[in-house]
């Protein structure tokens, strides 16, 4: 989103408190704003839709069920990713995905999966689902990042 968005999304985000009896604050309605600039403003929409029709409680929710409803819950998406590391195996390849890049190189790595029987993959979905939920900006390694994007992160956060 930007800036030419922020009206309908004060407009969205009335409409929400009001469903919820519930009020938000100037500050509120700009730290969610803030919070969700980096989805387009009709995900947004979207995913607001699917908190209205399925929350249940009596307050505006929080941004963290803002990006549940955008992304999907964890369990779902690392669930998706261990998707994509059966189809690249069965395709001979290696996943591009740095999260999921990691989460192999935490069970053991790529080689060890391509030695692995399909029983012994069902084993390890298990702690793939495990590594990959626990890997998040704050303990996510440099080392999985790939040549170039360690310095496009430096650039980012205003260099070391």
């Amino acid at each position: 989103m930007n800036s030419k968005d922020k009206p309908r999304f004060v407009q969205i985000m009335l409409g929400m408190a009001d469903n919820f009896r519930d009020e938000i604050s100037k500050a509120g309605m700009a730290m969610r704003f803030n919070m969700l600039s980096e989805f387009a403003l009709e995900d947004v929409e979207a995913a607001v839709k699917k908190i209205l029709r399925y929350r249940k409680f009596a307050k505006m929710p929080p941004v963290a069920d803002f990006i549940e409803a955008l992304e999907g819950d964890k369990k779902t998406e690392a669930l998706n990713a261990w998707g994509d590391v059966i189809t690249a195996l069965k395709q001979g390849k290696e996943v591009e995905h740095p999260k999921t890049r990691e989460a192999v190189r935490r069970i053991g790595g790529w080689t060890c999966l391509t030695r692995r029987s399909y029983d012994e993959l069902q084993w390890d979905e298990k702690r793939f689902v495990e590594h990959y939920e626990a890997c998040d900006e704050r303990n996510f390694p440099l080392l999985a990042l790939e040549d170039g994007k360690v310095t496009k992160l430096l650039d980012k956060i205003g260099g070391l």
